[in-house]
């Protein structure tokens, strides 16, 4: 099961780690991402709405301080329409980020820059776009934070995507043309976990084709799996 818990090695019961990523259970029963083994290495990454542990769907409601920190080749990043907060220096030395794509209709709270410590301390704010939901752009130009971006634009409407088992393959269509359609398969059997993780890792930078529309709810197939 690819949602099985791991807990850190420090005996911190309140930290998961599904494949290379790490979260931290909140006491409301959400969850916040927290810690990437490869963040350095990252070229393209979207964050998960939701995580299982023990059963219990978590929604991710918030990036933890540093959680991106340095991710120097990271590209291009998918924030999930749960996110509500973000911690200090989230994304601090992420010179190659472009674009941010978030899902979120009400800009996320920014934390800690009272300390003088900016989420976006590194990114080319004059140069990175921004995609925010349709109607949210006059709010994100406004927001203290994501106003250092000159550059927002309303993401398309998208159609949830159709899923269709035919002769045991898995086939997603959606009516909104040119689609992405972005997937984390929830249920697999392995008798190696690596193999899990790995397949894991492949997956949550997984997208169809390169549009800019965009449905990032991950979607649980149960049927056929292996």
């Amino acid at each position: 099961d690819l949602n099985r818990v791991y807990v850190n090695g420090n005996g911190n019961s309140d930290e998961v780690t599904l494949g290379n990523v790490t979260y931290t259970l909140r006491p409301d029963g959400n969850a916040w991402i927290s810690w990437i083994d490869n963040r350095t290495t990252l070229e393209t990454f979207n964050i998960r709405s939701a995580i299982t542990v023990n059963g219990q769907q978590m929604q991710v409601t918030g990036i933890a301080p540093y959680t991106f920190y340095e991710s120097s080749s990271l590209a291009t990043l998918t924030i999930p329409r749960y996110v509500r907060e973000i911690g200090e220096a989230a994304f601090v030395k992420c010179y190659d980020l472009n674009p941010i794509q978030v899902a979120v209709a009400d800009p996320p709270t920014l934390l800690g820059t009272e300390y003088g410590v900016t989420q976006f301390e590194g990114i080319d704010t004059d140069n990175c776009t921004l995609y925010v939901p349709q109607g949210a752009a006059a709010t994100y130009r406004a927001a203290e934070g994501w106003n250092k971006f000159q550059i927002v634009e309303e993401m398309l409407g998208t159609a949830a995507p159709v899923l269709r088992f035919e002769n045991d393959d898995l086939n997603m269509t959606s009516d909104t043309e040119g689609a992405s359609i972005y997937y984390v398969i929830a249920n697999m059997q392995h008798e190696d976990i690596s193999q899990d993780a790995d397949v894991l890792n492949a997956l949550e930078d997984s997208l169809l084709n390169g549009q800019k529309e965009l449905y990032t709810e991950p979607v649980r197939i149960e049927h056929n799996v292996y």
